[in-house]
């Protein structure tokens, strides 16, 4: 017969077994499971330390995110501000520019009108001139010819 099947060493089997749990569950109440806990412990302290460090992280990031679009919008303020200044210098700077050289067109303008008047007289005079010695030329050719055949 098998030996752990005899009733006179059941005895010693149970012995043995109650010594082999309690040594066992000793180890695992004031040993292992402490550990474990501590262990637990450690990372559920080291995980609430990292997220309220997140937490700063991320109210920071957000300010900063909020300064950073501030600021963005500060300089797209400014330079639409400075892009209208310009434009209201380059429109005065043009209507002066373009009074001056209405002013100076005029003036040459006069000037040239002047010249012509003076041209044209002068051109109709000589055509006058002109046409009193062609006049003179052909009263004198007719006179000539009606003249000679008298």
């Amino acid at each position: 017969m098998l030996p752990q099947l005899e009733i006179g060493t059941y005895s010693s089997q149970i012995f043995w077994l109650v010594i082999c749990v309690s040594i066992i569950y000793v180890c695992l109440k004031h040993i292992f499971i402490p550990r474990i806990e501590n262990s637990i412990e450690a990372r559920s302290h080291y995980i609430q330390k990292l997220m309220i460090e997140a937490s700063k992280m991320q109210i920071e990031a957000e300010g900063l995110n909020k300064r950073y679009q501030d600021e963005i919008k500060a300089c797209y303020q400014k330079s639409h501000q400075e892009s209208l200044a310009s434009i209201a210098e380059f429109d005065k700077q043009m209507e002066e520019y373009s009074s001056k050289l209405s002013n100076d067109i005029s003036l040459k303008v006069k000037a040239l009108s002047k010249e012509i008047a003076k041209l044209k007289s002068e051109n109709d005079k000589k055509i006058d001139d002109e046409s009193a010695k062609l006049l003179a030329t052909f009263e004198k050719k007719i006179s000539d010819s009606y003249g000679g055949k008298k």
